[in-house]
Order: C-alpha cells, then sequence, then structure tokens
C-alpha cells in the first residue's frame, strides 16, 4: 500500500519456477493479478490515503538467475496472460554462464492487455533459436492507474 502511485516504484512477483528456454511449448507458474481489496479493509487496519481498492499491473520486465548456461541461441521470452503471448512483449536473453547475479530483461513496447480478477500472467519463450538454458525468473511490475481502478479511499 502506498500513499500516491509515484512512490509504489518497480516491484516483482515471488519466483515464477524455473523456465527451460529450449522449447515454446514450456511457460512458468503462473501468477494471479491480486484483485478484490475492499474500502473497509484497508480503513479497517488504520490505512488512510492509500492507494486501495485494487491494483493494476504494468509488467514490464523481469529479473532473473541463470541455473544452466544459455549457452546456444538467443531465446525470446514472452510475457503470457492465460498462457497466450502477449504481442510485442517480448524480451531476448543473451546467450551467459550460470550464477547467482540477478539480470535483467526488458519487455519490447507492447499494448498492455485488459487484466481482470482470476487472470493469470507467466512467462514463455515465443523463439527459441536452438536455445539452451534454464532460468528462474521473478516478473517486474509497476502499479498503474486505469480507468476504473481508484486511488480514493471512502468512508464506510
Amino acid at each position: 500500500m502506498y500513499e500516491v502511485r509515484q512512490y509504489a516504484g518497480l516491484k516483482h512477483t515471488p519466483t515464477l519456477g524455473t523456465l527451460d528456454v529450449s522449447s515454446t511449448s514450456n511457460e512458468t507458474a503462473r501468477i494471479t493479478v491480486p484483485s478484490g481489496l475492499t474500502v473497509a479493509l484497508i480503513q479497517a487496519q488504520g490505512l488512510t490515503q492509500t492507494i486501495g481498492p485494487a491494483e493494476a499491473w504494468l509488467c514490464v520486465g523481469f529479473w532473473y538467475t541463470i541455473g544452466t548456461t544459455i549457452a546456444t541461441g538467443t531465446p525470446v521470452v514472452s510475457l503470457a496472460k492465460g498462457g497466450t503471448a502477449v504481442t510485442g512483449a517480448d524480451a531476448t536473453l543473451p546467450l551467459a554462464t550460470n550464477g547467482t547475479t540477478y539480470l535483467w530483461a526488458s519487455f519490447a513496447n507492447y499494448t498492455r492487455p485488459t487484466i481482470a480478477a482470476a487472470d493469470t500472467m507467466s512467462l514463455k519463450p515465443t523463439t527459441t533459436n536452438s536455445a539452451t538454458g534454464v532460468i528462474t525468473p521473478y516478473l517486474g511490475y509497476i502499479p498503474i492507474a486505469v480507468a476504473g481502478v481508484s486511488d480514493a479511499v471512502t468512508t464506510v
């Protein structure tokens, strides 16, 4: 919860598990975007002047560690909504050895899909170019304002 969206900054999900970048049939675990927080719940906890009842995500990329070296090819990983890749939300992974360093991959410019309650987001390879390797990703997002989602906290 943040007093204004500008304070929210870049956030990330828990790990989405591992992703083998060698096949376009692979996908990370899916994560449901939080929704349904009520004004009454927020106020009951004494959280006034906060971003409240819902949070809209703008997924901008992902952090990842490499568990198995990306040794060949240039895999392209895409943001997926409900298991279907979002057109244009792609990131190309460079060749890199395994390690504990967190790397960042930004998505290309894309049109944000409408995300409703119970929708899931994940990552999946969309181009492999004979790539090999396994990553452990964390989806990066920014809370944004969209029509129908209010920052207001009202008297209940």
